[in-house]
């Protein structure tokens, strides 16, 4: 039978084409492939060098891990410190930039000095006279503003004493006004009191007419009386009203005039404290301007000396603008270096991903094969069963001629099992065409690995041997052909059964040995 070497279904993925430090590792990880995964009898790798291999994986990325956490914390720190420097040069060359810019205003004042000299004299001979008309004006203002306000001081005075003179008159004819108010309240209370005593004794009476007649008369007379009191009454009350009324208002208008004259103060106050302290502040104007004649005129007169320090400065400038030129070429050096080290840490981190990615990557893989190495083991252990059992049955139909018909209705039975077992592998059988026509694109690629990794024969043949050992000859006799035929029937789904299982085996460990 033509052998069948099936590859991985999964081309690794290459990440560091471009790196130094994978190339070195996948060298590495080759070389212990070699001498420390020795193929075992089914064409994979023993389990404890697996085992051991991972575990110096897990440490070496370990190590490297650490290594370049410790790398990129020394980059951080080094990157750091050249931000501070960066910073202290930006600083310095400011600075420097700053005193060029004045040591240019110096020449500048310098040059203008000389003219502001000769402009500032006269604006202050004529700020002078400007000055003395300003005082003489100020002071009449200030005069007229004064003879003004004593004036309306002494009409809102006068208006207010008319008004609480007024008030006093209302204050002593509201009060004569309620004392008589309150006589005709008594009065009226008075003739009320009557008219009930002189309604009682006119009902005591009622048979006297004379008497009647007399008490109608003097009832009729209290009752003009009491409508004259009444009216009286209220007339003196719409008095009382109205003299309250004009007592409120008068108020009002004695307090509204006591804040006009009061607010008028303030006013006056006010512009009087304005009007000296613009007075104030002029004077202080034409103090400063005069001060910055005389400080002018000291600098002109010191020009001398500020030339010789302006050459000076000059000279210092010259060396402080070199100073600028190299730090600014050592600025542009460590702008360089920053960036070289901004790539480099970007790539250990790029790296870093994605070592994590083929941790995770690996473990799925390991999963995988186990889980596929669990099923055909079950497979393999399944079809070992039906072997043995398919043995005795026929060990047993050589004496037994008579359960003839019993054990082919069991061969068909183990017919119809086979039948769901091939279908089984029938599914396997396919995903392994799949996956040959997947190996044939990638054959060329792992070429390297198929030179390096030999597939054991030695199974294939102890398969072939053990099936062709259980084969009966023919016996010439009819009975003897119906068992011969019947056993071949039986063993050789096993047979192609045993076949498949071992070549999905080879795939399975193949690729695991791949994968790791």
């Amino acid at each position: 039978m033509e052998k069948k070497v099936y590859q991985m279904t999964t081309e690794p993925e290459d990440f560091y084409d471009d790196s130094d430090l994978y190339a070195i590792r996948n060298r590495s990880e080759q070389e212990d492939l070699k001498d420390k995964l020795k193929p075992s009898l089914l064409g994979g790798y023993a389990k404890k060098d697996v085992d051991h291999f991972i575990e110096e994986m897990k440490e070496r990325e370990r190590r490297m891990k650490a290594n370049l956490e410790q790398q990129v914390k020394d980059l951080l720190i080094e990157r750091s410190n050249l931000n501070h420097e960066c910073r202290l040069l930006k600083s310095q060359l400011s600075e420097t930039e700053k005193i060029g810019a004045d040591f240019e205003k110096v020449q500048e004042r310098l040059q203008q000095y000389m003219k502001e000299k000769t402009d500032l004299q006269a604006i202050l001979d004529k700020t002078q006279q400007d000055y003395q008309v300003l005082q003489r004006s100020m002071e009449e203002i200030t005069e007229k503003y004064n003879r003004s306000c004593e004036q309306m001081q002494n009409v809102e005075s006068d208006e207010i004493r008319t008004l609480k003179k007024r008030l006093e008159e209302l204050k002593t004819y509201c009060a004569g006004l309620e004392q008589h108010v309150a006589g005709t309240k008594k009065e009226k209370k008075s003739l009320q009191d009557e008219v009930q005593r002189l309604n009682e004794e006119l009902a005591q009476r009622g048979g006297d007419n004379s008497e009647l007649s007399s008490l109608q008369s003097s009832f009729q007379s209290l009752q003009s009386k009491y409508a004259s009191l009444e009216k009286s009454f209220q007339e003196k009350s719409l008095a009382l009203e109205s003299a309250q009324k004009e007592f409120s208002r008068l108020e009002n208008e004695v307090t509204q005039k006591e804040e006009q004259l009061r607010q008028m103060e303030d006013r006056y106050a006010k512009e009087v404290e304005r009007t000296k302290r613009h007075f104030r502040l002029w004077v202080h104007k034409m103090q400063k301007q005069r001060q910055q004649i005389l400080s002018l005129q000291k600098e002109v007169d010191n020009g001398i000396t500020a030339r010789a320090t302006l050459e000076q400065l000059q000279k210092e400038y010259s060396d402080l603008h070199n100073d600028y030129l190299r730090l600014k070429d050592l600025v542009s050096v460590l702008e360089n270096q920053k960036e070289d080290m901004q790539v480099v840490l970007s790539k250990y981190q790029h790296q870093e991903q994605e070592n994590i990615s083929l941790k995770r990557r690996n473990a799925c893989l390991c999963q995988e094969i186990r889980n596929v190495h669990h099923s055909v083991q079950y497979i393999l252990d399944q079809m070992d069963r039906q072997a043995k059992a398919a043995k005795s049955l026929l060990e047993r139909s050589k004496g037994e001629k008579e359960q003839l018909n019993i054990l082919m209705r069991e061969k068909t039975d183990l017919q119809v099992k086979n039948v769901k077992l091939l279908a089984q592998l029938s599914a396997g059988n396919d995903r392994i065409q799949r996956l040959e026509e997947e190996n044939a694109q990638l054959s060329q690629q792992l070429k390297a690995y198929q030179e390096e990794i030999n597939v054991p024969e030695k199974l294939n043949k102890d398969f072939s041997g053990a099936v062709s050992s259980h084969k009966f000859e023919d016996s010439g006799d009819d009975q003897g052909e119906t068992v011969s035929s019947g056993q071949k029937n039986i063993l050789f789904p096993f047979e192609e059964a045993q076949q498949k299982a071992k070549k999905l085996a080879e795939w399975t460990y193949m690729e695991s040995g791949q994968e790791n």
